[in-house]
């Protein structure tokens, strides 16, 4: 009995093994990005932006993204991303903001955050065989 049991755990092993050694070989193509973001939600940004491997040097990241915030004169916030290309992307960098009003809440902030942050790495991820898992 504990031979069929465990030969049915080495059948399903062998199974679902190549999919989950595809599935870290297409992660592992994925564009790695170090985040510099003070007033980011660090969490909420890597949870809702799966695609992309965050590096904890800024050395290892292909992509750098570093953040500015400043209050505007009608009490809401400017945020300015910079994308700095990095080794083969070195010469690819481009700066994106948003505007926020005084009332805005966390949840609409951090979303905005997110959305500039993936439309700023759209063409890194287009250059990587990790484009096809991007949707748009």
């Amino acid at each position: 009995m504990h031979l069929a049991k465990a030969c049915v755990v080495i059948l399903l092993a062998l199974v679902t093994f190549p999919s989950f050694s595809q599935n870290a070989t297409i992660k592992d193509q994925a564009i790695r990005v170090f985040l510099d973001c003070s007033g980011c939600d660090s969490e909420h940004i890597r949870k809702e932006l799966a695609i992309v491997n965050y590096v904890r040097d800024r050395k290892d990241g292909q992509v750098h993204i570093l953040s500015t915030r400043e209050f505007t004169g009608s009490g809401g916030m400017k945020e300015t991303f910079f994308f700095i290309g990095q080794n083969e992307f070195k010469t690819q960098c481009d700066t994106l903001s948003f505007s926020t009003t005084a009332d805005i809440t966390e949840d609409e902030r951090r979303t905005k955050q997110v959305n500039v942050i993936t439309i700023g790495l759209v063409r890194y991820i287009a250059k990587t065989p990790f484009s096809s898992k991007l949707q748009i």
